[in-house]
């Protein structure tokens, strides 16, 4: 009989080793497969790991956790990826309107994303959001970007909008 913490670190143990085969290898495992075991095994601690978690709960625990470290591994590529696709966008921005669908379009992606990508926003606090053109307006507290005749406001991503420049001064 193993103790829970025992238990708890066997589990983790498991669970990170089938994390950094996805990354290492990709693809969902093949369990059927030796060479797969084998691989797996290499990992210093997998051998008691398993061993921990086969005596307690089986054989088929040990496959279902290394599945849940199977699939953590897939979401973050999926979320390098999607990382990567928000920077080639970011890359593309050529105007306000351009700027604003892709501030709305990372603004609903990125709560999505692990918390350790969210750090990793294109434009972090958005405070270094490009502009495109004309003079800097005498007070930007409240506009992310412009252009020579709008700029861009709103408090959130879910209520920036385009206005032209004389409008916002006269709501100032």
């Amino acid at each position: 009989m193993h103790t829970a913490i025992e238990i708890e670190i066997a589990e983790e143990i498991i669970r990170d080793c089938a994390e950094d085969a996805q990354a290492n290898n990709g693809g969902y495992p093949n369990m059927q497969d030796s060479r797969f075991w084998n691989d797996m095994n290499c990992w210093s601690n997998f051998p008691l790991a398993v061993k921990i978690i086969t005596e307690e709960f089986g054989h088929e625990q040990v496959e279902a956790l290394v599945r849940e470290g199977y699939m953590k591994g897939q979401r973050k590529l999926d979320n390098e990826n999607e990382l990567e696709d928000l920077r080639w966008q970011k890359e593309s921005i050529l105007s306000l309107g351009e700027l604003l669908q892709y501030l709305i379009t990372e603004a609903r992606e990125l709560p999505d994303l692990d918390h350790e990508f969210q750090n990793n926003s294109m434009f972090e606090d958005w405070a270094d959001l490009p502009t495109f053109g004309g003079v800097a307006p005498s007070d930007t507290s409240e506009i992310w970007s412009w252009d020579e005749t709008h700029v861009l406001v709103g408090s959130c991503g879910e209520d920036l909008e385009i206005i032209p420049r004389n409008e916002w001064s006269g709501t100032q």
